[in-house]
């Protein structure tokens, strides 16, 4: 006796976790360029002029428009003193020096003048303090290499000078710009009889301006320099990003192995380890080092965030609601937090829970596509298809190519035995998306039970070419087969199903199935 074939259901897409945060770079040093053993530490704040071309027969306080002032901060600190050049007899008094030191917020003025003799400097220290605080460079448009004369300044100065403006740049992420004046910083002669710790430090620093222009070779390269000069904490850590961005993941890990044993202390590194972990999926490694992280800073929320999703692929739920919830706990306004929690509840059959936190996460982003369908799926799994279809409506509304809500429709109508309008979503889902199988597959069912056969047999076999291990098109086809009497194919596809799933109430079914037709053969 044949048994009865158990429903066949288009799938479920239940949601999945996404990362939230990617590898980064260690912090740059906390000095640009590193300041040169004989440099006296003092003043902050330091103005560049543009000297170019300027008539021999007009002075500075004649003709302050020929000056460009540009205020530039920087964490590196110069003793004015160390800077000074001759004065020349022609130069800006005291008092419109103090005028323009207070306008600026500067402690060092450069200043100059262009005659029969050339382009002059002065870096002129002014005794004037006001307090106030630096906020934005107002004037940039000078190329330094081409309107800044190096000759004229002393080495050093060139050195400290441009040392303190790409510090600047780094502060206000302009690498681009800082990477010119890195490279006449490594021509000068102060750069050469620098320490080799000092040298690496340099080295470090353009590797990481290297690594956040996305340029991993040079960043790769600069950071091997700083090693062999000198092995540090921040040259292993930017030697591992580059490797990381460059799909050397081995070496990555290496490396941040190398930096842990000098900074173990540093929870930062292993979670960039323990993301390398998780691209390799050695997941239990990767939920070691965010532990790890998490004992030596407990409110480090992306350890929180990212062992959450580890404990979920592992099917270990009620932990990685826990570290969702203690993220949100850190950051009540953490959306992902929220959704991801919201997964974990569906995924964990609590879809209450889900809707309470899709919910939350859709009040936080109301244009998050995502989150509107994956509520839909949650009102789904609990019965309620009107808030569903609702939700995936919504979703679709703002990402009308969005694939998935309309499946989702399509597996909605499909339960309610609205086979003609669900073989209209699952189209659409097809035109947005042509090599989405499932789509297939639930269109295919629909056809079927429809009673067009052909249609259906099409569309699984569109399905099986998509992914050739779909154990339930196979299984699917095998029975239209039979429907159909063709019974040589139908023994094929459903053999090929038996190979492919573990399910015993369809293997149980299906074994019975292929006696009947063998019988008939």
């Amino acid at each position: 006796t044949v048994l009865n074939a158990p429903m066949l259901f288009a799938k479920t897409i239940t949601p999945a976790p996404t990362a939230k945060t990617h590898l980064q770079p260690s912090a740059p040093p906390t000095e640009a360029v590193p300041v040169p053993s004989n440099t006296k530490v003092a003043d902050p704040l330091i103005v560049i002029a543009d000297f170019e071309g300027r008539s021999q027969n007009r002075s500075l306080q004649d003709s302050p428009a020929d000056l460009v002032y540009v205020q530039i901060a920087s964490q590196i600190k110069y003793h004015a003193l160390n800077l000074r050049i001759e004065r020349l007899t022609q130069v800006i008094d005291e008092s419109a020096s103090a005028s323009i030191a207070k306008e600026t917020g500067a402690t060092i003025l450069v200043r100059g003048r262009h005659d029969q003799s050339g382009t002059y400097l002065i870096f002129d220290p002014i005794n004037w303090s006001s307090g106030n605080k630096f906020t934005e460079i107002f004037v940039i448009p000078i190329t330094i290499s081409k309107e800044i004369n190096i000759s004229l300044v002393s080495d050093q100065a060139t050195y400290i000078i441009f040392g303190a403006v790409t510090g600047n740049l780094f502060s206000r992420g302009r690498y681009s710009a800082a990477l010119p004046l890195l490279e006449i910083i490594r021509k000068t002669e102060t750069f050469r009889l620098l320490a080799s710790i000092q040298k690496s430090a340099f080295y470090t620093t353009r590797s990481y301006a290297y690594g956040k222009l996305e340029n991993y070779e040079l960043a790769l390269r600069d950071a091997e320099q700083a090693i062999k000069l000198q092995p540090t904490f921040d040259a292993y850590t930017n030697r591992a990003f580059a490797y990381s961005q460059l799909g050397r993941d081995k070496l990555a890990i290496a490396d941040y192995t190398k930096a842990i044993s000098l900074q173990p202390k540093n929870a930062f590194i292993y979670v960039n380890r323990a993301l390398l972990y998780t691209v390799q999926d050695k997941l239990d490694l990767a939920i070691d080092d965010y532990t790890t992280a998490l004992v030596i800073d407990p409110a480090y929320d992306n350890a929180l965030f990212h062992r959450g999703l580890l404990y979920f692929d592992k099917g270990k739920y009620g932990q990685a609601i826990a570290d969702y919830t203690q993220v949100i706990a850190l950051k009540p306004n953490d959306q992902g937090a929220y959704y991801e929690r919201g997964v974990t509840h569906d995924a964990n059959g609590e879809y209450d829970s889900a809707i309470v936190d899709f919910s939350k996460a859709i009040a936080l982003k109301p244009d998050d596509v995502v989150a509107h369908n994956d509520r839909g799926l949650a009102y789904y799994h609990n019965g309620q298809y009107e808030p569903a279809y609702a939700d995936y409506t919504q979703a679709i509304a703002l990402d009308p190519n969005y694939a998935l809500a309309y499946y989702n429709r399509g597996l909605l109508l499909y339960d309610q035995k609205n086979f003609a309008q669900a073989i209209v979503e699952y189209t659409r889902s097809i035109e947005r998306d042509p090599e989405y199988a499932d789509a297939y597959y639930g269109r295919g069912l629909a056809y079927a039970d429809q009673g067009s056969l052909d249609k259906a047999i099409a569309d699984y076999g569109r399905t099986i070419r998509l992914e050739p291990n779909y154990a339930d098109a196979y299984y699917a086809r095998g029975m239209a087969y039979k429907d159909k009497k063709m019974r040589i194919r139908a023994i094929a596809d459903l053999r090929r199903f038996l190979n492919l799933s573990n399910d015993l109430e369809y293997r149980r079914y299906t074994l019975d199935a292929l006696k009947d037709l063998v019988a008939q053969l």
